[in-house]
This record gives structure tokens, sequence and C-alpha cells, in this order.
């Protein structure tokens, strides 16, 4: 089996193996994807707690905010590249 248009491995993971096994890895990166986006929330918004007075609630709540509209501006590879 080939997989030459396969550009994340849960594309492979369907050529080689089938749907079954697409299916279970799916939901192993789904449950991995949102502990560590749940981990980064934690851990920049104890940066922020410490680095300032606010609250730690707070800042989980305006991190997505801010994230947002830093993707909107262009980004990190924006930011990058104007450094």
């Amino acid at each position: 089996m080939n997989a030459t248009l396969a550009s994340t491995y849960l594309y492979v993971t369907r050529a080689r193996w089938g749907n079954l096994v697409h299916r279970i890895f799916y939901c192993f990166a789904l449950a991995t994807s949102t502990l560590v986006s749940a981990m980064l929330m934690v851990g920049s918004s104890a940066v922020v707690n410490k680095l300032t007075v606010m609250s730690i609630h707070t800042v989980i709540r305006i991190t997505p905010f801010s994230v947002a509209i830093c993707t909107s501006k262009g980004g990190m590879q924006a930011d990058i590249i104007a450094d």
C-alpha cells in the first residue's frame, strides 16, 4: 500500500491499517492535543500570574482572545519574520 499523498500520520494509519485503527489513533490524537493545550494554558497563566497581579482564572479566560488576535494579525510567522 502506498500513502504518497499522506500529510499526517493519521493518513498513513488509514492507508496501512484501515478505518478502525485510524479512528483509534484519531481519538488518542484528539485526547493528546486537548491535554497538551490545557497544560499550555495553565502553565502560561501561572507565569503571567507570577509576573503580574492578575489571577490565574482571569488569564486563562483572556489567553484564547490574545491568541486569536495574534493569529488574525499574521500569527507567529509574522512575529518571527519581523524579528
